[in-house]
């Protein structure tokens, strides 16, 4: 405190400011302290709309792994099962953003919305990111892809962001969101625009291809070649990666002759000689759906093309499904659960659904793209979320093929089943296992995945004779069943992984299993030799009076990353197994 004494020539205003007294006064005056500045922690309590958008980013980096596993390969993948996974994505991943802004408010810390999104970004970065970049670096360096290593590298790389989120200190990493926003922001937008620009048209596509157009011209029937009789069911039984028996024996050393034989005792006729034209799954039913050969897509696809949109479509609207519905039949589809080209079809009047009980773990398999994301994400590691609903899918798809024969229409059934083809589902006895989905039987030189593939080898057998067994005593007229393998295995890899000749590969890889039970006459077609480009041919043929000459029985190798590149396969190599 100090005295002024104020004199006459003082402004009267000024005088009355600096105290309320009588002029002339001492009047006491008091320094005021410094305006107290509260802190921007303390002041600002809710976050600026544009860092609460920033905080998205974590859903962001959730939804790109999925949009990327689409764009390898077209066409393989529904829309709908895609749009359905990036719902459920970012819901729970904005759930796990809420959950943990709210225990960073209930802790007490600031930005709780900001502290919230590195935790979840830490979540997503090991349910997303783990199994990736594990199989990224397993060929790079094996070592260090071991989950014993890579897990505790990854929990180091993990506590840093963890302890940022949780400590007391004021938050000042909202630039760091902004930044990862951007990011997620391009990521996203980029793949969801090739997601677009692959099947936006594909219809187009399409019915533009050569192979389209020349499928549509009608197949002509002379009605005074058509066999004389009732029409017959007809079943088309695949097991998909099914070898012949010379394949068995020489390269797992395993002896079929049983179940050959029994299904020769109930009249399948086996040929001496018989393989498949290619070597995918997805051209092989194409070429037998369509009894011509899949040449022609590489007028419109390129060699190494991850676009499988127009074969795709030549399988599910199938000529043959066409050509028996035109007559009367139904088309009854009995899909693989989750691969989708077998999925559904807009020719078939009935599509098995699958086991009438189901459970939450069932979901993750019930498509290709929720098998595939499924597998890549940490999710995985836990062999309780696995189940066994790929084996009781089989199973009961085979206990309802026995039912065809009910329908009092003639009626087209095919049934693919993924027998014995990896990833193994059943064993010998039929019984669910491989909960954990371990993939034995693609590469099956190995003896333990030898093993598992001869086990789910027999079950297939004893499922196969017990359904047509069933299916001859229930058919009132005879039915036409063809059972087949759609290629063989691969028991050393493909030639370009194994260093080997692409004709030691191919013998394998071809020699599919068949057999064909014809009646009235129609065995002799299939008494020698055939593969399977023409095995309709023979039918519609023999049945219908179709006009349709034998085709080229070429095989046709595609090394891996090569699907339309057709290499004419030396046939008597083939045949000599």
């Amino acid at each position: 405190m100090r005295l002024e004494r104020t004199g006459r020539g003082s402004d009267p205003a000024a005088l009355t400011a600096a105290s309320p007294t009588a002029v002339g006064r001492l009047s006491p005056t008091v320094d005021a302290p410094p305006e107290r500045h509260e802190r921007p922690a303390e002041r600002r309590t809710e976050p600026a709309s544009g860092v609460r958008v920033a905080a998205l980013y974590p859903a962001l980096l959730a939804v790109f792994p999925t949009l990327h596993v689409v764009t390898r390969t077209v066409g393989t993948y529904s829309m709908g099962d895609l749009a359905l996974i990036v719902a459920v994505v970012l819901g729970l991943t904005l759930a796990v953003l809420a959950l943990g802004a709210a225990v960073a408010r209930a802790l007490g810390r600031d930005a709780p919305l900001a502290r919230g999104a590195l935790l979840t970004a830490v979540a997503v970065a090991w349910t997303f990111y783990f199994i990736p970049f594990q199989n990224a670096l397993a060929p790079i360096a094996g070592p260090l892809a071991r989950s014993a290593v890579l897990g505790p590298m990854w929990l180091i790389g993990s506590v840093a962001p963890l302890w940022l989120a949780v400590r007391r200190r004021r938050w000042t990493l909202d630039g760091v969101a902004h930044v990862l926003f951007l990011a997620g922001v391009l990521l996203v937008v980029s793949a969801a625009m090739r997601v677009a620009r692959a099947n936006v048209g594909s219809r187009a596509r399409v019915e533009r291809s050569a192979i389209w157009r020349a499928l549509q011209t009608p197949v002509r029937t002379d009605p005074a070649r058509t066999a004389v009789g009732p029409k017959r069911d007809i079943y088309l039984i695949v097991l998909d990666g099914y070898p012949n028996a010379a394949v068995l024996r020489t390269k797992f050393g395993y002896d079929n002759s049983r179940f050959v034989d029994s299904l020769r005792a109930l009249g399948f006729t086996i040929p001496k000689h018989v393989r498949s034209n290619y070597v995918s799954t997805l051209l092989s039913l194409s070429s037998v759906l369509n009894f011509e050969h899949d040449t022609l897509l590489a007028r419109d696809v390129p060699p190494n093309s991850v676009d499988n949109t127009i074969v795709t479509a030549l399988t599910r609207e199938n000529r043959v499904a066409r050509f028996l519905k035109e007559r009367g039949y139904r088309f009854l589809l009995f899909p693989t659960e989750w691969v989708e080209f077998t999925r559904d079809s807009p020719l078939a009047d009935y599509v098995y659904p699958g086991p009438p009980r189901i459970d939450v773990r069932a979901e993750f398999q019930r498509s290709e793209l929720r098998r595939v994301m499924f597998e890549s994400t940490l999710l995985s590691k836990f062999r309780a979320l696995h189940g066994g609903y790929g084996g009781r899918f089989v199973l009961d798809e085979f206990r309802r093929l026995r039912d065809v024969p009910g329908d009092s229409a003639p009626t087209f059934t095919f049934a693919h089943f993924m027998l014995p083809h990896q990833p193994i589902v059943l064993d010998s006895a039929c019984r669910p296992v491989n909960p954990g989905g371990v993939v034995i039987g693609e590469r099956m030189g190995m003896p333990g995945p030898r093993a598992g593939f001869l086990g789910v080898l027999q079950c297939s057998n004893a499922q196969v004779l017990a359904l047509v067994e069933a299916l001859f005593r229930r058919s009132p007229v005879a039915p036409i069943v063809i059972v087949i393998g759609d290629h063989g295995t691969l028991s050393r890899g493909w030639a370009v992984d194994a260093k080997l000749p692409t004709d030691s590969i191919a013998a394998e890889r071809l020699g599919a299993f068949a057999a064909f039970y014809m009646p009235d006459g129609g065995a002799a077609m299939f008494e020698d030799s055939t593969t399977h480009v023409n095995i309709f041919r023979n039918v519609l043929r023999h049945y219908f009076g179709a006009d349709l000459p034998p085709a080229s029985n070429e095989g046709f190798f595609n090394q891996a990353g090569e699907a339309y590149r057709f290499r004419p396969v030396n046939e008597s190599v083939v045949l000599g197994g």
